[in-house]
């Protein structure tokens, strides 16, 4: 499992599943969100929330609105230079590895980025189902309302006797 899914899964939940990120433009991918600790539940997650959370129960200052590392630690995620490395390369980082304060500050960003990414995602899909719900809703009241004898002037706009 690449260490940007296990962020992924530690966020969204166990059931989200990330696609490989390896371009550097990628997005997270597409997964069912299942309801993660910390609040979330199906659909949107509060990416925030979340971490802040992680932190709390950690009982010790991490600042991973401004650090990888302390993101990783408040998550459980190994944050070895090994593993940031990894990540980097993960992520399509092209810049020298061997200048971590950079590299963090890039994974940081991106990271961040992809979860963001990921959380509209997830919210965009929960709107298209409830639109969907909707339009079906609507497609159903406008057959009954035909059936009674109605004109249908919209598909919101509800119905209009003869």
């Amino acid at each position: 499992m690449s260490i940007f899914s296990k962020i992924i899964g530690a966020i969204f939940g166990g059931h989200a599943e990330a696609a490989p990120a390896s371009a550097p433009g990628g997005t997270a991918g597409a997964g069912a969100p299942s309801t993660a600790g910390g609040g979330a539940t199906a659909g949107t997650v509060d990416i925030g929330a979340v971490l802040d959370q992680a932190v709390a129960a950690k009982h010790e200052k991490l600042e991973w609105r401004t650090s990888i590392v302390d993101l990783m630690k408040a998550l459980d995620i190994d944050s070895s230079l090994a593993a940031r490395k990894e990540l980097a390369k993960e992520l399509g980082y092209s810049g020298d590895t061997s200048d971590s304060a950079t590299m963090n500050i890039w994974l940081h960003k991106q990271v961040i980025a992809k979860l963001v990414a990921k959380a509209a995602l997830l919210w965009q899909r929960r709107a298209v189902r409830c639109w969907s719900w909707s339009r079906r809703g609507a497609m159903a009241m406008r057959a009954r309302a035909r059936c009674r004898g109605y004109a249908v002037r919209s598909a919101y706009s509800g119905c209009s006797s003869r």
